[in-house]
Order: C-alpha cells, then structure tokens, then sequence
C-alpha cells in the first residue's frame, strides 16, 4: 500500500457527501493512501468541520442537505481561515455548466461520479504537492522595507531583526498573507483567536499599535499597517 512515513504528519481531507457508500469508498481509499480523513454529510456540518479543524484539502459533492456544495465552496473561500483550502468538487453534474461555476467559485478540481476512487486519490496528491511548492515559494514576503519569514518566524526591517511576540507575529502573517485586502476585526478575531472566547476590539488595536511601533519609520503615520477607518486593517506595500 502507499502509505506515508510515520515520521511525517499524515494531511487531513475532509469529504463531504450525502450519500454514506461514497463517503466510505472514498474514506478507504484515502485512507490506504496514509491520509487522515474526516467526514461529513451535509454542507453545514462541512464548514463547522472545516473552521474548527486543520484540514488540508476538501472533497466536496454539490447536491447536498442544509447548504449545498456551491455555497459551500463560496463561504470557504471567502473566509480568513479557509481561503485558500483546496477543493475538489466530486458530482454526479456533468454539464459543463456546472463544471464552469465550480471553477468560477474557486474550487481547484472538478471529478464527475462515477468516478475511480485511485484516479481521485491521485489527483489530491497532485493538488496538496503543488500546494507545497507554492507554500515554499511564499515563505517569505517583502513588504517594502519590511521583510517577514513565515517558515523562522522571523521580521526584519532594513536588515534590522524586529523581534515581535507570538500574537502580533500571527497577526503581521494575517495581513501579508492577505496583502492589500481590509480585513475586519471580526475577522481577525475569528482567525487568530479561539472561538469560544470574547475579544474585545481594543484588544486587535493594541496589537497593531504595537507592530506599528516596532515596524513603521513613524507609527503616527503608518505607511504599511494601515487603518480603513470604520472597516479594518490592511497591510500596504
């Protein structure tokens, strides 16, 4: 069998359908692979599943109860802490109409049922691994003088090393990996803190008074961690 080293993490896939046979076909299969797989029958339970684990990639069915795959796809992908979850929608609709919407709301794949369960295991490797090399390849942002290593945890500010703590870290990696998009402090909240806590706005701006300080030339006049008031945050080039 093809399975994975022990001493590697096995990635996470998510699969969501309403019918219980393809779950468990596809469950299988993946498993065998050395995947660890999570499980869901309606498109709510998908997204709960999706914000509440570390998931790696989705198979996603369309026609599904509560909410279907398409809106589904669309919530992910405009979420903070899904956007770029892969996903490939595996459908009983064949028309190329519905191939082409899948792609327009961002899904990476498009497999039509009956499908083969190998030839499905084989195109979710293909997917994860040029996530990997994309993942490498964004490992470290420059934003003007401001360069950030996401794989050290490490800033530098013309060649200077800022030193920052775990949370205004997390928070600087929020905004580049989001460059030049306002996001708002629900948003952070939900994408940097737990769930079941209550955090207070003031909280968020602490922390950005904090990377301003240590990051901006004049914090009073930030030019890269800046405020759309009334909206959020966004970080500028």
């Amino acid at each position: 069998m093809d399975k994975v080293s022990p001493k590697f993490k096995p990635k996470t896939v998510l699969v969501v359908d309403d019918e219980l046979d393809v779950v468990r076909l596809v469950a299988y299969h993946l498993a065998q692979a050395g995947f660890s797989v999570y499980e869901a029958y309606d498109g709510k339970s998908g997204i709960d599943i999706c914000l509440s684990n570390p998931i790696d990639l989705l198979i996603l069915d369309i026609m599904l109860p509560q909410l279907s795959g398409w809106e589904v796809c669309q919530l992910l992908k405009a979420h903070p802490k899904t956007y770029r979850l892969p996903i490939i929608i595996l459908s009983a609709l064949a028309e190329e109409e519905a191939r082409i919407k899948g792609f327009q709301l961002g899904a990476d794949d498009y497999m039509v049922k009956p499908f083969s369960p190998r030839e499905l295991v084989c195109r979710v490797k293909n997917i994860l691994h040029q996530m990997e090399v994309e993942k490498k390849a964004r490992s470290v942002i420059r934003v003007g003088e401001i360069t950030i290593d996401f794989s050290r945890h490490r800033v530098f500010r013309q060649d200077k090393e800022i030193f920052l703590s775990i949370r205004e870290f997390n928070l600087l990696k929020l905004l580049a990996t989001h460059q030049g998009c306002i996001l708002k402090r629900d948003e952070i909240i939900e994408a940097l803190w737990d769930q079941d806590r209550f955090i207070e706005y003031g909280n968020i701006d602490v922390h950005i008074c904090h990377l301003r300080k240590k990051l901006e030339p004049d914090p009073h006049k930030p030019r890269h961690i800046v405020t759309k008031k009334g909206v959020g945050y966004l970080l500028a080039s």
